[in-house]
């Protein structure tokens, strides 16, 4: 298929020839990248025709493809040295951190053009949370998060003594922590992956590293799920509020 540098710029309101979503994409890419310079009109043009024609899931996947492709072109013109940029990185760490903030952009959000996938990422770093939160409970290897606790003779002498899980039986019915913040694992996940929320879970409660592998493992994961979860929340706040730019 031969370059048609005349279709930067062109409008158009009907398009003859096959119209299947992967035909247009390999051609958007010969008709918007010429002489080593990439033009988004083509692709804002045949997503406004797709959108226009009722075809909206065929105009976004246009749209994320042209995310794709431009923010390629502006982390090569990084590392050339030919963009303009006010950061005081080196070019290639630049071009670097944007590659890792367009990746993250693309499979939370699709650039903000899939907002929903946010929310399923949300849901299954939670899913994971709860699952390794639960068994870790269960190993016996959560401690209450209050050093007023950790230094009462109440909590010593469970701690200290034969119980394979202190912290549950610390706060039975009937322990001296009846009255404590009760362990949900499904609220504690949430607690560590969604930082607009504060349940009291992990105020309460801590996995601890000296009592076992679920505990050492958990007391590290549980930070690798904070970390993930800022930064999931973040793009995803952005997809659904429209800050993300989006063009349709």
């Amino acid at each position: 298929m031969a370059v048609d540098s005349g279709m930067v710029g062109s409008t158009y309101e009907a398009v003859f020839g096959p119209t299947e979503l992967g035909f247009r994409l390999s051609w958007l890419r010969q008709t918007a990248n010429i002489e080593a310079s990439f033009h988004p009109q083509p692709y804002q043009q045949l997503a406004k025709f797709y959108r226009e024609t009722g075809q909206r899931y065929e105009a976004r996947e246009i749209l994320v493809a042209k995310e794709i492709e431009q923010r390629k072109a502006t982390r090569k013109a990084i590392r050339e040295r030919k963009a303009r940029t006010e950061s005081w990185m080196q070019p290639d760490v630049l071009a670097t951190a944007k590659l890792a903030m367009d990746t993250g952009s693309r499979f939370v959000a699709g650039y903000g053009y899939k907002p929903l996938r946010s929310l399923g990422w949300i849901a299954g770093l939670v899913c994971l949370t709860m699952l390794a939160a639960f068994a870790t409970w269960n190993a016996g290897d959560f401690a209450p998060n209050s050093p007023v606790v950790l230094t009462s003779q109440d909590w010593k002498t469970i701690a200290d003594g034969p119980s394979e899980n202190p912290a549950a039986e610390w706060s039975d019915a009937l322990a001296p922590g009846k009255d404590y913040e009760t362990f949900y694992s499904f609220a504690y996940a949430l607690d560590v992956v969604v930082p607009v929320l504060d349940l009291g879970q992990t105020d309460a409660w801590a996995p601890s590293p000296g009592r076992g592998a679920w505990g050492y493992w958990m007391f590290y994961l549980q930070k690798i799920f904070i970390v993930l979860g800022w930064v999931v929340t973040a793009i995803a706040a952005a997809a659904i509020s429209g800050m993300i730019r989006r063009d349709d």
